[in-house]
């Protein structure tokens, strides 16, 4: 059996809430209500099960008695049926004694004593800390990303953050849960909104997995490259297909040389799979992790003299990963079969922009960091045409 007495009062302490009257912008005699319809309280309407109107004329009735609300009923023949009740706004402060319910702005209080160790900080959980304070000082609502009523979430959405930017070495999902809630599931539950918040308020747009993994991931070599892990030594020269390294792997190879003129990371498994060209090639297996950019810093600070290549996508994604590549390692990446030409001479196989795709080019054509890439930028303008890896090789 319903609670319908706390079901009503709530809901009416909730409009009450989010109404203007709560904000200190109410204009006039402005008044809280619940209106009875199919939608709101569809059982009241029940012909076959008649006692819900029952329960909730009697709920309402004792309620009106408490002076937490008035009842209005229709006219007539609707004489004993209820069209609406309205929120005693006298008497709120009982209300709230009687629901056991904390007051919304006591919580914004305690979401914002939260927060505030946070607002200092220069990462993605500073930026968020600072925007979900101001939204509440300006009455905001915060809903998209924490819900105040659940006091215990936002305890723990605030550390997966925190504990996720912290998280230098890849570990597992799991692992990672037990390590900061004591309970192995817990971040799985939170990870959807802990990595939206991140990505949203972070100074970084290339954002990667911060090294929490569901399961190995791995970096693939092939051509002029020999590895040496421990005591043991592989010549990717010796495989046809290249080998696989899996990520747990890579913080053992203790030396990498490339006995060829260049190295080329590829950022599709396809393409890797059926480049055929000279030099050490790599699949990096996912996005730039820190794991796998001190890779590549590894491999640039044992063969300094070779040419590096970035081969990508020709349209805004392939552009950013190589920029970001650049400039987390250091490295003085040059594109293959990224320029103008290659457009043109596959122009057949190419798509055309979505609207998105324009906004996204035309903003990185502003960019300093894109000063290198204008000419080909411009032309996947001018041509309205956009190229995937995959057909060049």
């Amino acid at each position: 059996m319903k609670n319908y007495k706390k079901l009503l009062l709530d809901n009416l302490i909730d409009s009450y809430e989010n109404s203007v009257i709560y904000k200190g912008d109410a204009l006039r005699d402005t008044q809280i209500y619940f209106k009875f319809n199919l939608k709101s309280i569809k059982e009241y309407f029940d012909e076959l099960n008649y006692k819900y109107k029952e329960e909730i004329d009697v709920a309402c009735n004792q309620l009106e008695i408490e002076k937490f609300i008035k009842v209005y009923k229709g006219k007539g023949y609707k004489s004993h049926i209820i069209e609406k009740i309205q929120l005693n706004l006298e008497n709120i402060e009982a209300a709230y004694l009687y629901l056991n319910r904390k007051e919304k702005k006591q919580k914004e209080d305690e979401l914002s004593i939260l927060l505030e160790s946070y607002k200092e900080r220069e990462d993605a959980l500073g930026n968020f800390a600072t925007y979900i304070t101001d939204k509440l000082k300006s009455n905001g609502s915060v809903k998209k990303y924490l819900d105040i009523e659940n006091s215990s979430e936002c305890k723990d959405i605030l550390k997966g953050i925190d504990e996720v930017l912290k998280q230098h070495k890849e570990i597992f999902r799991r692992n990672f849960s037990v390590k900061v809630y004591g309970d192995s599931k817990r971040y799985e539950a939170l990870e959807s909104k802990v990595i939206k918040i991140i990505k949203e308020f972070s100074n970084d747009e290339f954002l990667n997995d911060y090294n929490i993994l569901k399961n190995y991931t791995y970096v693939y070599f092939k051509g002029d490259i020999s590895l040496k892990l421990k005591e043991s030594k592989i010549n990717a020269n010796d495989f046809l297909g290249g080998i696989a390294v899996s990520s747990k792997d890579i913080e053992n190879i203790k030396e990498i040389k490339v006995s060829g003129s260049k190295l080329v990371t590829i950022e599709n498994l396809t393409s890797f799979n059926n480049y055929t060209g000279d030099g050490g090639v790599i699949y990096l297996g996912g996005y730039h992790n820190s794991v796998r950019q001190n890779l590549l810093i590894k491999i640039y600070s044992e063969n300094p003299h070779i040419y590096y290549y970035h081969s990508g996508d020709i349209d805004a994604g392939g552009f950013k990963i190589l920029v970001h590549l650049r400039r987390k390692t250091k490295i003085p990446f040059k594109t293959l079969n990224m320029d103008s030409e290659t457009l043109r001479e596959n122009i057949n196989y190419a798509k055309e922009l979505t609207a998105n795709d324009v906004n996204e080019i035309n903003r990185l054509l502003e960019s300093e960091e894109y000063k290198d890439y204008t000419d080909v930028l411009s032309t996947i303008i001018k041509l309205n045409k956009k190229l995937e890896q995959e057909i060049i090789f």
